[in-house]
């Protein structure tokens, strides 16, 4: 199959170092048909500090990789994080018209909930019990049907995104409790054409399967999810398209033949 990663971060993203022509070299030593670049766009800044995001230049490395590297597709795109905390800031990501791709994340809840810890990515949330787990995965759950029914991203990115730290911090955390609710969020996904994201970085410990998993990708297409893409979420040069046979298993254990490239924010479909 013709593999293109859709989810990765250069040096533009305040957690990455990694230059952008590096991932082109890397690219053509994999064999890969081309990648998206997503650079963290979070909305509260980060680890609840404003940042400088840096697109203009960004968007000017992608030309510039572009030109470089003709046989390769470089799209330009933004990992969207936390769009339901600061709507109007979204929406100025919305207007650029040299975008080819948006993943909407939830990484955090929002200082509303909890207090300050909960406006922090739940990287840095430290849980202390299964029941702390499962007060977050309520909230969780809550945030991602609006989020799911009101924003205007491509695709949800990592849908269990969370369960990766509770995890690590020794609770067998799920969102099985959950179904009835991410059925909800997925069907207002497909109700407005939109998709999920399948994110190869959860097939690492502690976690162990994409994310999402099996579960939960079966479940969209059941729903009726025809919308799917891949993405390592590299922030490593060395990590880009990782793990990409295991999610792509996945997907067509899930039922799908095809998943989604996007370029001018319209899906184009390639085969698995």
């Amino acid at each position: 199959m013709k593999i293109y990663d859709q989810h990765l971060h250069t040096e533009i993203s305040p957690d990455s170092e990694a230059p952008l022509f590096d991932y082109c070299e890397r690219a053509l030593a994999l064999g890969l048909a081309g990648f998206t670049v997503t650079d963290h766009c979070d909305v509260d800044g980060w680890d609840g500090k404003p940042y400088d995001m840096r697109r203009a230049e960004g968007y000017r490395d992608v030309l510039a990789a572009r030109e470089k590297y003709p046989s390769l597709f470089i799209g330009f795109g933004a990992e969207l994080g936390q769009e339901y905390l600061a709507p109007d800031f979204a929406r100025e990501i919305y207007t650029e018209e040299n975008l080819d791709f948006i993943i909407g994340s939830a990484h955090a809840l929002g200082a509303t909930y909890g207090g300050d810890i909960y406006a922090k990515d739940f990287y840095w949330i430290k849980h202390d019990s299964e029941a702390h787990c499962s007060e977050i995965l309520d909230r969780y759950v809550e945030t991602l049907i609006s989020h799911c029914e009101n924003s205007k991203f491509d695709v949800l990115g990592h849908l269990t995104y969370p369960l990766r730290y509770m995890r690590r911090d020794g609770f067998a955390a799920t969102l099985s409790n959950h179904r009835d609710g991410v059925a909800a969020a997925f069907n207002a996904l497909i109700r407005r054409g939109k998709g999920i994201e399948i994110n190869s970085s959860g097939v690492k410990p502690p976690l162990g399967e994409p994310m999402p998993g099996l579960e939960w990708v079966k479940l969209f297409r059941d729903l009726g999810g025809e919308i799917i893409t891949l993405g390592s979420d590299a922030h490593r040069v060395g990590d880009m398209a990782q793990n990409f046979d295991v999610a792509a298993e996945v997907a067509k254990a899930a039922g799908f033949t095809h998943y989604a490239l996007y370029k001018n924010r319209v899906p184009e479909f390639v085969a698995l």
